[in-house]
C-alpha cells in the first residue's frame, strides 16, 4: 500500500508542476473553537481554513499543503482523485484484526488559522484532480470456509 501511496503522491506533484506551481507547507498557527465558514479566506495576514472537525483526540495535522506560483500567488491545495484504478488484495486474516476506528464522540468544530507568508497574496482554494491507484484489502477469514489456514496458536 505504501508503494501505491508514493506513486499517487508523485502523480499529484507532477500535475502541480505541470501547472507551473510548487507545493509548499504552511504550519498551523492556531486552532480555535468554532468556525462556520465553508470557504477558504484571508483576513489581513492570516489565512482561515473552512470549518474542520476533530474528535477523540485525533487532532489536526501540524501543516497543510498550499501551492504557489512565481508571481507570489498562493492557493490552498485541494487535491482529489478524478480517475481511479483499483487493485484488490485478499489477505488471510480475521476482519477483527483491523485497526480500531472512531470512538463515538461528537466532533468539535474548529477554525484553523495560518500565517500568510510575507510578499504573497492568497487567492483561495485550487482544485487539483489527479489519477490515483486505489488499493483495498479484503479479509478472508478461515472460519468462514475461505480456504485460509487457521490462525496459529498464541505462544505459551
Amino acid at each position: 500500500m505504501a508503494a501505491a501511496r508514493d506513486r499517487n503522491r508523485q502523480v499529484l506533484v507532477d500535475d502541480v508542476r505541470g501547472r507551473g506551481l510548487e507545493i509548499i507547507e504552511l504550519r498551523v498557527q492556531t486552532v480555535e473553537r468554532g468556525g462556520d465558514s465553508r470557504e477558504w479566506r484571508s483576513e489581513g495576514t492570516q489565512i482561515l481554513a473552512p470549518r474542520m472537525e476533530r474528535s477523540c483526540g485525533s487532532g489536526l495535522p501540524e501543516t497543510f499543503e498550499f501551492v504557489k506560483n512565481a508571481a507570489g500567488e498562493l492557493w490552498a491545495l485541494q487535491a482529489w482523485p478524478a480517475a481511479k484504478t483499483r487493485r484488490n488484495i485478499a489477505v488471510c486474516a480475521c476482519a477483527s484484526q483491523q485497526s480500531f476506528r472512531g470512538c463515538g464522540a461528537a466532533p468539535e468544530p474548529v477554525q484553523v488559522v495560518f500565517e500568510l507568508p510575507a510578499g504573497m497574496t492568497f487567492r483561495g482554494a485550487l482544485d487539483v484532480p489527479y489519477q490515483v491507484e486505489e488499493v483495498s484489502i479484503s479479509y478472508a477469514d478461515h472460519r468462514k470456509g475461505s480456504g485460509c489456514p487457521p490462525m496459529p496458536e498464541p505462544p505459551p
